[in-house]
């Protein structure tokens, strides 16, 4: 979960100032949650371009990453984030590495906390 810090205090709902929102560790402001809501993770965002980058975000953010997306499809595709996303992956192709299974999940996270963060500040967005 993310945390929210207003003079050095934690809170639960991923906001770090006015306007200021912490996801694995990476800094974006409303309007870039917004972008992420919209256009989504693929169009290239600070902090997620690279497979280097995205294997070491997963590797530090794990239980964090896996419980949500589990929980998330549990609850709206009655299947586990493995299966889904291995579904996923293969509609594109039936031969896919555990690097694309990593980066699909890192991405699909950080759009579906986006979409909540957006959702808490805009309403329904």
């Amino acid at each position: 979960m993310s945390t929210l810090i207003i003079e050095n205090e934690v809170m639960s709902n991923g906001q770090l100032g006015p306007d200021q929102y912490e996801i694995l560790g990476v800094m974006f402001e409303l309007d870039e949650l917004r972008n992420i809501v919209n256009h989504g993770m693929r169009q290239g965002v600070s902090g997620f371009i690279y497979s280097s980058d995205l294997y070491d975000i997963f590797q530090e953010h794990e239980s964090t990453i896996t419980d949500y997306l589990d929980g998330f499809c549990e609850d709206n595709f009655n299947q586990s984030m493995w299966s889904y996303i291995a579904e996923q992956l293969s509609f594109d192709d039936q031969l896919w590495t555990k690097q694309e299974f990593i980066e699909y999940a890192v991405l699909l996270y950080v759009e579906l906390r986006a979409d909540e963060l957006v959702n808490d500040v805009d309403g329904n967005w």
